[in-house]
């Protein structure tokens, strides 16, 4: 009841600050340079609104305590039962799954010390994972036993008191009992008692992360004998990391089976009925299932279910929430309950929020963090940070605190453990709900008038009658489509579900249509005034109404591979709010006139040049904030040399990775690399270190140039698919200068230059001043007759040449101006060339003594019909592929496969060689 009293109020306020802000847009628009507009909107009807609801909640602090409410952040209260201490002692029968574990974390305190400074170990792992455990089973090992002078267990828990905690490994070394509470009595006794004594101290269950806490306790340690360790448990990686003096060790689910061994030693510990004895441990199968690896749960389920025999009984627990069990019979929820009551309420709302979010969901933190932002849920920085930057320190916490994991899958994913998952839906009430979920008869429609957080999981072919339960739901701000198993692909979506749904649902701040098919969207859009974040991708549509230009709020716009979106609203200008714009994937033909106006824009995926001179590249000189990626497509419309100075690309120092596009070909031309998957390719001659060769007879093998000849050429060879082809309309000089003029800032770290058509590089790309500059990839730039000096660029990893007709040679200037005094190219790893169809050589930088590519492991080479020849010397090389290079007669000297042989010497271990389309 309060928490819906305080979301309406937050809707009004936020209605009166909209209004406010679109009245000064339009004034603002119309105002000439003498004219004063009144930018106070009329606010009768928000101001009866607002009435209501602060009548609502002073009534509700009225009667507060008669009604018994609660301070509580999620959707509902919860008390705590007293947490008992933990101790050392353990049974270690009904320890499953942990012996890997166990014997990791004895080596780390069983190592000789390298100095004589106290070694830290921790245990990290979100709640009921076994940390306690697994510490049980270590301090009770005969080994640890026997090598430590001092054993001492302290359960720290969350309540950190160092006069406690001191007092506790007094006693423990004593073995007497102290009345001192003075903490300085207490640390010297300490310190004298541990004098020249190699202990071991486990401090269980800590979540104090205060440096100078941790500083205080240490310091009698200190005295103790070289060897002595602390081992930490704890749920948060930060304390971990703070804390420890080694790497942390995570703690892992544990298996299947190992769950289920734990679940029967309690669950059947009781059973003598033998007839039904199987029945049972089918449905303990799918309990222990639910459990999702966690041991806690699985050895509460056990024990809840050993004083039940009956069949049903046990039915009655599978099908039941985890919340639902009675917290007499079951501590589990608690464990888990503990975790979100000590997070600070901004990541209460942030957690409760990904309840929304189906089972095994794999999300990413941007994603997440936008949405949030959008949500209202990160508060705005103090300091010169970002709000982005501030979401993603909400995001980490999070993530230390155990709440999300890294997917298995996938490691730039995140999920949620089930049971973490069930604590958010706990948490979260009635406010947050996903359609499709089993409601209980008769609450249905209570509750999704309550929601504001809403999902629903993609079909192939969504109906209407689907949605029919968002027709209730005036105040929903969520409305997420979501596809778990990745399986669904684009859904179908009749245009009417939007022209229906979203005049109902005008408080919005969330919305989606990702991969649903339909082609518009009403006008209706406009009227969503608290509208946030609004995510197309994927869809069908042709254009945004003009509508969409009135979304004040707008912060996120999403409209990746709309391959049927030429154009944009051209109101675009009034999206003040804007700060991120993704339309990768788009046919879009030039920006709207005001772009320009978007000076908050803190990501751009790409701006695409247009003929008309009002959709110049210029209109980039004011979004100073851009991060992350841009792709500048159409820059063969460039022709004014003021306009490509204008763009300041020299000033956007958080810009990371440029891409140069002179065609308006589709999406992202990094992302479209043809990587051929050669491991199954039966035509690959293999040579590695395992060399297998039966019934061969002859004394040695054939020479390079013999092995080309000795097989038929299976298939012709496939030149790379010209993307683009100049025409007479452009001007060599024009694009080689505006190039120039497009020097970005020297932070870059990942430079595509694609289909230029000027006749030389610019004097920057090479420059050893561009020290972060990892990736560089120079792709259909025709007119070029030779390479850029890349080899002075102190960090670049990552070179691909690709589409260079007129090189002919590579050389000395390959290299840099710098050769002759620093070894180029200093940190290349991988080079890749491809389509270079009249490259006949390429010869070393003949610094003798040297060799140019020191550092380089990988070499791929494709489609070079004429190269006859390459370098001598690659010492670190590992692999190399070469394809359709019908004339290359040399390889470099560690590819020689005859000298190898006939000298007796061995393969080297490192490298793995691919040759395929060999000709006769």
């Amino acid at each position: 009841m309060a928490k819906d009293a305080l979301y309406d109020a937050e809707d009004i306020l936020d209605e009166l600050a909209t209004e406010t802000l679109r009245y000064k847009l339009e004034a603002e628009s119309k105002a000439g340079p003498n004219q004063v507009w009144n930018c106070t909107p009329s606010s009768r009807g928000i101001e009866s609104k607002l009435k209501k609801v602060i009548e609502k909640l002073e009534l509700i602090a009225k009667y507060k305590d008669v009604l018994g409410l609660k301070d509580n952040v999620g959707g509902r209260s919860f008390g705590f039962k007293q947490r008992l201490p933990t101790t050392s002692l353990v049974d270690e029968t009904c320890v499953y799954g942990r012996d890997h574990d166990k014997d990791l974390i004895i080596e780390q305190l069983l190592r000789d010390a390298p100095s004589s400074k106290i070694g830290v170990v921790p245990i990290v792992g979100m709640a009921g994972i076994g940390k306690t455990t697994l510490a049980q089973i270590v301090y009770n090992n005969d080994r640890v036993e026997k090598h430590f002078h001092l054993r001492i267990w302290v359960c720290v828990s969350d309540q950190f008191d160092v006069v406690r905690v001191t007092k506790t490994i007094l006693r423990s070394v004593t073995l007497k009992h102290t009345d001192l509470n003075d903490l300085n009595l207490l640390q010297v006794s300490l310190k004298e008692k541990l004098v020249g004594k190699r202990f071991l101290l486990v401090l269980d269950d800590v979540w104090n992360k205060r440096n100078n806490d941790w500083d205080l306790l240490w310091n009698p340690l200190k005295t103790a004998a070289k060897g002595s360790k602390i081992l930490v448990t704890t749920r948060n990686k930060d304390v971990a990391s703070s804390m420890g003096t080694v790497p942390a060790h995570h703690l892992r689910v544990l298996s299947f089976e190992d769950c289920w061994l734990l679940f029967r030693s309690q669950a059947f510990e009781n059973i003598t009925n033998n007839e039904v004895y199987p029945n049972l441990e089918t449905i303990g199968r799918k309990v222990v299932e639910k459990c999702e690896g966690l041991p806690l749960a699985a050895k509460r389920l056990g024990i809840l279910l050993r004083s039940r025999q009956e069949e049903n009984e046990w039915k009655d627990i599978l099908n039941r929430k985890i919340w639902d069990l009675p917290d007499d019979e079951s501590d589990i929820l608690q464990s888990l309950r503990l975790s979100y009551h000590h997070l600070p309420a901004h990541l209460k709302q942030c957690f409760a929020y990904c309840s929304i979010f189906p089972t095994e969901y794999e999300f990413d933190k941007d994603t997440l963090v936008l949405l949030w932002m959008a949500e209202g849920f990160v508060q705005q920085p103090k300091a010169k940070k970002r709000v982005e930057e501030v979401g993603g320190e909400y995001f980490r916490e999070l993530v230390s605190r155990s709440f999300f994991q890294e997917s298995i899958n996938n490691k730039s994913q995140y999920v949620m453990h089930g049971l973490i998952r069930d604590l958010s839906h706990f948490v979260s009430g009635e406010f947050c709900f996903r359609l499709g979920d089993r409601l209980k008869d008769g609450n249905q429609n209570r509750i999704f008038e309550k929601a504001r957080h809403s999902s629903y999981i993609r079909g192939r072919r969504d109906v209407l009658s689907k949605f029919e339960p968002f027709h209730g739901v005036e105040c929903l701000r969520t409305f997420l489509p979501l596809d778990p198993t990745g399986m669904i692909g684009i859904s179908y979506l009749a245009n009417k579900v939007p022209r229906d749904l979203l005049p109902k649902l005008t408080y919005l701040r969330v919305l989606s249509f990702n991969a649903c098919r339909i082609t518009q969207l009403p006008d209706s859009i406009g009227d969503l005034k608290h509208l946030r974040y609004l995510d197309l991708s994927h869809t069908a549509i042709k254009r945004l109404p003009d509508s969409t230009g009135t979304l004040c709020n707008l912060q996120t716009l999403i409209l990746l591979n709309c391959r049927s979106l030429t154009k944009l609203p051209a109101e675009m200008g009034s999206l003040t709010n804007l700060r991120h714009l993704r339309i990768s994937g788009s046919r879009l033909k030039e920006m709207p006139q005001q772009i320009c106006r978007l000076k908050n824009l803190q990501s751009l995926s790409t701006f695409v040049v247009g003929k008309d001179v009002e959709s110049g590249i210029r209109d980039l000189r004011n979004m100073l904030q851009l991060q992350g990626s841009l792709l500048i497509s159409g820059l063969k419309n460039v022709v004014s040399f003021t306009d490509a100075m204008e763009a300041n690309l020299k000033n956007k120092k958080e810009l990371d990775r440029l891409v140069l596009q002179w065609s308006t070909s589709l999406g992202d031309p990094i992302n479209n690399v043809d990587e051929e998957e050669v491991s199954h390719n039966p035509q690959v001659l293999r040579l590695q270190k395992d060399l297998s060769l039966g019934g061969y007879s002859r004394k040695r093998f054939p020479s390079f140039r013999e092995t080309m000849k000795a097989y038929e050429q299976e298939s012709t060879k496939q030149t790379l698919e010209r993307s683009y082809s100049l025409d007479d309309s452009r001007n060599e000089t024009v694009e080689t200068d505006v190039l120039e003029l497009l020097q970005p800032h020297k932070n870059m770290k990942e430079i595509i230059i694609k289909d230029f058509g000027g006749t030389k590089f610019p004097s920057w790309i090479g420059s050893p001043l561009f020290s972060n500059l990892i990736l560089v990839r120079l792709s259909n730039c025709r007119n070029c007759s030779s390479l850029p000096p890349l080899g002075q660029l102190p960090s670049l990893k990552n070179l691909t040449v690709e589409g260079m007709d007129r090189i002919k040679r590579i050389g000395i200037e390959f290299c840099g101006d710098g050769c002759s005094s620093a070894m180029p190219f200093p940190s290349l790893e991988t080079l890749k060339f491809d389509s270079m169809l009249q490259w006949e050589e390429w010869s070393s930088s003949g610094v003798e003594g040297r060799g140019d590519f020191n550092n380089l492991q990988n070499i791929e080479i494709r489609n070079c019909p004429k190269l006859t020849k390459l370098p001598h010397h690659f010492p670190g090389l590992k692999r190399m592929s070469i394809k359709g290079c019908e004339e290359l007669e040399t390889l470099p000297r560690v590819l020689t496969v005859d000298d190898s042989l006939e000298q007796g010497r061995e393969f080297p271990a490192f490298l793995s060689f691919l040759y395929w389309h060999v000709p006769t």
